[in-house]
């Protein structure tokens, strides 16, 4: 600041003193001829701009730097756009090695993006796991333990956190498209900008019935494709003034390619016409699995996979791309009779809710500011830690009662520590005709540790040497320091969630 002002002396000889009783408070001494003063002075013989000048100069000398600070704008926080697909397979997609199935859209987010490779969902099944998504909680913790139960002893709704209902009360606008699939209304969740959506947990592709629109949902006459509706009402969104007016959190959950898989637009059933089954295998199914109806589920993962390309198209065309999150997943995969298990129903093995890799391992891509480009990470992430993520990337704390990571530091590359393993549960109990279904699981990139709550035994894989999940290790002496590790792990989970799985029978003959 001296350099700036200079000597005492210099400034004496540029700043002027009021004359004494003038009344004018601007009015200055006779300069010295020769002076600087002297030649200020005659350029401005009235003296008030001189005068306002000195005092812009000794204002921004005394108060600038503050008072620009205090102006300066705060950083605007990211768009969010969150798209689920419905039953998605971890390997149903260009991205995860599968050469035949048709997902240019996913692929493209991957390429722009973060793909987690390793990535598993909580709960496989629909209702828990969207209930996980919105709320940030485990299953005991939020009460939808499966499609068919809630507790009734689980806090009211008012009661439970929800990613919504924080975001908007941190300023950003709220839009729900499609299936919901819980039982409570979108706008309890916190969403003040209900669009059509689907309440039940299944619906027809095509004229569906079941479609409504609004917080009161209002019936929607049966018309078109339920998920170009979808797209439809996504892209209308991000096109209109309101998606430019102010942050906005935008929910896009899509029905394909969860059953009946169909009937699909024309132009995607080209896509795979002529195919030979086997050309359309998975890369993650195994030779001897019975699946049905594969060509229509390839076709409904690539209708899937171009709503999300109309709404990242949306995104480029209204130039809301560079700052906007999107984050691409599926809420649980499908074992497309992969593994014979289950009460003798056809059905059971072709879905989900088994704690294995068909069932829980999903798509994850992440895209959006300051997140990596092309980046394939193998961490252990988990669905459970999409909400803590969501809330830090705006700028809000995230809830006290979550115990999923955020995974900021490894999607801007700041940090190559993340996630070692995740928590798998599921409780369906409930529905005798398709047996109880109760268990917890750690995994980690390399293990996975399976407790049943009534069956005898646990399960222990190698995920590396045997992904097939063919043969449990549980009681092999080699395998004796994993199985500590992993039920060290599981313990940990249980303990931080406060679960009442500690106390099974089961459990306790496992951990340490």
């Amino acid at each position: 600041m001296k350099a700036f002002m200079g000597s005492g002396d210099e400034m004496s000889r540029l700043v002027p003193v009021p004359v004494a009783g003038s009344g004018n408070p601007c009015a200055v001494p006779r300069a010295a001829p020769g002076s600087v003063w002297q030649e200020l002075q005659a350029a401005d013989k009235g003296g008030a701009v001189l005068c306002w000048t000195i005092a812009l100069v000794l204002g921004l000398w005394l108060c600038g730097p503050a008072d620009a600070a205090a102006r300066e704008p705060k950083p605007v926080p990211p768009n969010v756009v969150v798209v689920v697909s419905d039953d998605q397979r971890w390997d149903m997609l260009g991205a995860a090695g599968n050469k035949t199935i048709v997902t240019p859209s996913m692929d493209r987010l991957a390429r722009d993006g973060v793909y987690f490779r390793e990535a598993t969902t909580l709960v496989p099944q629909c209702a828990p796991s969207r209930m996980t998504l919105l709320t940030g909680l485990t299953i005991q913790q939020h009460g939808r333990a499966s499609n068919s139960a809630r507790d009734v002893t689980a806090p009211a709704v008012n009661l439970l956190p929800m990613l919504p209902r924080a975001l908007r009360a941190a300023g950003y606008r709220t839009v729900l498209v499609g299936k919901w699939h819980v039982d409570f209304s979108p706008v309890a969740a916190g969403f003040d900008d209900v669009r059509t959506w689907m309440a039940p947990g299944v619906g027809p592709y095509l004229k569906s019935p079941v479609l409504v629109r609004g917080a009161d949902a209002t019936p929607l006459p049966p018309a078109g494709y339920t998920n170009e509706i979808f797209g439809d009402e996504a892209v209308a969104f991000l096109e209109s003034n309101e998606a430019a007016a102010q942050p906005f959190f935008l929910w896009v959950a899509l029905s394909a390619p969860h059953p009946p898989m169909g009937p699909n637009p024309p132009d995607v059933v080209r896509l795979y016409a002529g195919k030979d089954e086997r050309a359309l295998w998975p890369p993650g199914l195994p030779p001897d699995a019975r699946p049905e109806h594969l060509r229509d589920y390839c076709e409904a993962v690539s209708v899937a996979d171009r709503e999300l390309g109309r709404i990242l198209d949306a995104l480029d065309r209204r130039k809301l791309a560079e700052r906007t999150l999107v984050i691409f997943l599926s809420d649980n995969g499908f074992m497309l009779g992969s593994r014979d298990v289950g009460p003798p129903s056809r059905h059971l093995f072709q879905g989900k809710r088994y704690p294995y890799e068909a069932s829980v391992r999903v798509p994850v891509i992440v895209r959006g500011p300051h997140v990596g480009r092309g980046v394939v990470d193998d961490h252990a992430v988990s669905t459970l830690d999409l909400p803590p993520t969501i809330l830090a990337a705006a700028g809000v704390a995230p809830e006290k009662r979550w115990n999923g990571r955020d995974l900021g530091p490894l999607l801007r590359g700041s940090s190559k520590a993340g996630p070692e393993d995740a928590l798998i549960e599921l409780a369906d109990v409930h529905r005798p005709e398709l047996g109880k279904v109760e268990y917890r699981a750690v995994r980690t990139p390399a293990h996975k540790l399976i407790v049943w709550r009534e069956a005898q035994g646990a399960e222990l894989y190698d995920l590396v040497a045997d992904p097939e999940e063919r043969r449990n290790l549980f009681d092999e002496p080699d395998a004796a320091a994993t199985r500590r590790d992993l039920a060290r792990r599981l313990r940990r989970w249980l303990e931080v969630t406060s679960d009442s799985a500690r106390q099974w029978r089961s459990m306790a003959a496992i951990l340490p």
